[in-house]
C-alpha cells in the first residue's frame, strides 16, 4: 500500500512538470546570420612616381657632370634621436657643438657649397673634421670674402636676410653691425670656446663695420688662416638687440636667428621641436625656383 502511494505522488509531480513546461513561453527564433556585405574600401591609388630632372653641373676642374636628380617635394617632419642633452642654447657660454638649437636657428658667414656635395657633383662628402676647404665653400650670411692683404679680411654681408619674426627683432633685416657684435661677443666672454681657443691678443687687431654691408677683420702676420676659418665657419650670428634685451640667449625661449627653423618647444630630457621659418631667405641651389626649407618641421 505504501509503495502505491509513493508511486502516485511521483506520477503527479511528473504530470505537473509536463504541464508547466507546456505553458512556458516559446524560445525566440534564432535569426539567421546574414552574410557580411561586400567591402566598400577603395583600392589603394597607385604610387606616384618621383619626378626626376636632368642637371648639368660644372666641377671645379671645369668638366661637366650630367645626372638625374629627384625633384624635391615640400612637407614632412624629420625626426632624429640623439643621446646628448643640450647643455645650453648660447654659444657664448661653451663650445658651439653643445649648443642645443643653433644649428637650425642660427647661421654662419660661410658654408659648404651644396652643389659640390653628394646631391651635386659629388666632389666632397662633407665628412670633414671641422672646416671644409675654401674652394668648396660658398657664402651664407656673407655673399663672399676678400683677402685685401695678408692681414686684412673683408666679408660682404648679404642683403635681404631677415631675422625670424620673434620679439624683439620682429623680422628686421640683418646688418654688418649684428655680425661685428656676434664676433666680438664670443671673444670677449671668458666662458666661450673662442676666448681660450683663439685668444684675441694673439689673433686679432680689430673687427669693424665701415658700412651697413661690410665687415673688416685685421690680424697680426701669420694668423689670418685660423681667423678666416673660425670667423667664417664657427660663429653663428645672433641679433644684437635680442642679447641686449635678454642679457644672453641661454633660455631656449629666446633662441633667435636667421636660420631655416624656429625653436617652438623644448622638454628637457625629452625633445626639441622646430617649425619651418616661412620667411627664410635661401633657395635651393640645384632648383633655384624653390625656397628652402622643404620640411614642415624637425623634432
Amino acid at each position: 500500500m505504501k509503495n502505491r502511494v509513493t508511486w502516485l505522488v511521483v506520477s503527479c509531480l511528473m504530470t505537473l512538470s509536463l504541464v508547466l513546461a507546456s505553458c512556458a513561453p516559446a524560445a525566440p527564433p534564432q535569426e539567421e546570420e546574414k552574410p557580411a556585405p561586400p567591402s566598400e574600401e577603395k583600392p589603394a591609388p597607385p604610387e606616384e612616381k618621383a619626378e626626376t630632372v636632368k642637371l648639368s653641373l660644372k666641377k671645379l676642374d671645369g668638366t661637366v657632370v650630367e645626372k638625374l636628380v629627384e625633384k624635391p617635394k615640400y612637407g614632412g617632419l624629420f625626426i632624429q634621436g640623439t643621446p646628448k642633452e643640450p647643455l645650453n642654447f648660447d654659444e657664448a657660454f661653451g663650445s658651439p657643438e653643445i649648443s642645443g638649437s643653433t644649428l637650425l636657428t642660427n647661421e654662419e658667414l660661410l658654408g659648404g657649397d651644396w652643389t659640390r656635395g653628394p646631391s651635386g657633383t659629388g666632389e666632397v662628402s662633407w665628412l670633414h673634421f671641422l672646416f671644409p676647404s675654401p674652394d668648396v665653400q660658398t657664402g651664407c650670411l656673407a655673399t663672399g670674402w676678400e683677402l685685401a692683404d695678408p692681414g686684412t679680411l673683408i666679408f660682404n654681408i648679404r642683403k635681404g636676410v631677415h631675422f625670424q619674426n620673434k620679439p624683439p627683432t620682429n623680422g628686421r633685416e640683418l646688418t654688418a653691425d649684428d655680425v661685428v657684435f656676434s664676433l666680438k661677443r664670443l671673444w670677449e666672454n671668458p666662458r666661450s670656446y673662442h676666448y681660450s681657443g683663439l685668444p684675441w691678443k694673439d689673433h686679432f687687431e680689430s673687427i669693424t663695420a665701415p658700412d651697413k654691408w661690410t665687415v673688416v677683420i685685421k690680424s697680426p702676420p701669420g694668423k689670418m688662416g685660423r681667423v678666416f676659418e673660425t670667423c667664417g665657419d664657427l660663429v653663428r650670428i645672433v641679433p644684437r638687440d635680442a642679447v641686449e634685451a635678454y642679457g644672453d640667449l641661454k633660455d631656449w625661449r629666446n633662441a633667435l636667428g636667421t636660420g631655416p627653423f624656429i625653436l617652438k618647444d623644448y622638454i628637457p630630457g625629452n625633445s626639441m621641436e622646430f617649425t619651418r621659418n616661412a620667411n627664410y631667405w635661401r633657395n635651393d641651389p640645384l632648383f633655384p625656383e624653390n625656397q628652402l626649407p622643404y620640411l614642415d618641421g624637425v623634432r
